[in-house]
């Protein structure tokens, strides 16, 4: 990933990465993002989402916070329950994919939410989707 951003910024040197700071891919990307000396806007669907992970992920969460150039948060409103969450990270993954101008989504093929973004992002920018497997390991 941070080779494909090194690339890219060649390219584009206007290049922002857009990341919602989730656990896993998400807080690759800015890691990504960071290492390839890009800047990156975390995106996020409500208030501290991190305050139910453990303390390590809360931390790191934090550093890539505090790193980004810039955050939006999308609702004011912490969500009363899982599924609010889940629909406020719905509604998150639907900014990101009608604002994003491209995307590396990491990813093996499999979760069907996924797939779901893939093929929007497919329609709206069909030559900039571009999927990475994950490592194996």
């Amino acid at each position: 990933m941070i080779e494909i951003l090194r690339g890219l910024v060649e390219v584009h040197p206007d290049l922002v990465v857009l990341t919602g700071l989730g656990l896993g891919a998400e807080q690759l990307g800015a890691e990504a993002a960071a290492a390839a000396d890009v800047p990156y806007v975390a995106v996020l669907p409500f208030p501290d989402p991190d305050t139910v992970w453990p303390a390590p992920s809360r931390a790191t969460f934090r550093l890539l916070a505090d790193a980004a150039r810039a955050t939006l948060v999308l609702t004011t409103k912490a969500p009363a329950s899982k599924q609010a969450a889940g629909a406020a990270i719905g509604k998150r993954n639907s900014w990101l994919t009608a604002h994003a101008d491209a995307a590396l989504v990491v990813w093996d093929g499999s979760e069907r939410t996924v797939r779901d973004e893939v093929k929007a992002l497919e329609r709206r920018i069909p030559d900039d989707v571009w999927i990475i497997p994950p490592a194996a390991g």
